[in-house]
């Protein structure tokens, strides 16, 4: 018998990202692993992003639908908004553009999932001021119990000495 093989086709949702800085190798990267131009039977993803420098004649991924101007607040928030996954670079992107962002997603409204991701590196957290302790915490330290290590070798080496003597006087 003859049996034909049905090609099933695979529903997959398409899904609108938002990708900050696509002008640089990391945010290049991160467009080719998310579209998915490759499959016939699945709409593509939208990829919208920023450059480094607004207005600039950046080269970008040939993926990547439409340059946001990241000057325009207007045009980033509704695009934020639209957006299923918004993906950020704190290495190249503008830290108040990053801090704008989440208060947008955490103070918004809307339907569905969002997701938010962030990309760092030790180098990004190298500019973070460290954390002062309180007065508090100074002195919950001193509450401690100091370490008794020092003692207890004392101890032993007494032992010691005395199971010596005793070992000698036999």
């Amino acid at each position: 018998t003859n049996l034909k093989m049905k090609k099933k086709r695979l529903d997959l949702p398409s899904y609108t990202y938002f990708i900050s800085c696509v002008d640089t190798s990391v945010s290049e990267s991160i467009v080719d692993l998310v579209k998915n131009d490759f499959t016939g039977d699945s709409p593509p993803h939208t990829i919208l992003g920023t450059t480094t420098i607004p207005n600039s004649d950046a080269k970008v991924p040939s993926a990547v639908r439409k340059i946001i101007n990241n000057e325009d607040l207007s045009v980033l928030t509704e695009t934020i908004k639209k957006s299923d996954v918004i993906i950020y670079d704190l290495n190249s992107s503008s830290h108040n553009e990053i801090e704008y962002a989440i208060k947008l997603l955490k103070m918004t409204e809307y339907e569905g999932d969002k997701v938010f991701i962030l990309i760092s590196n030790v180098l990004a957290w190298s500019n973070t001021p460290l954390k002062e302790k309180k007065e508090d915490e100074d002195e919950d330290e001193e509450d401690l119990p100091e370490d008794d290590d020092e003692g207890e070798a004392e101890e032993e080496e007494e032992e010691e000495e005395e199971n010596v003597e005793a070992f000698e006087e036999e």
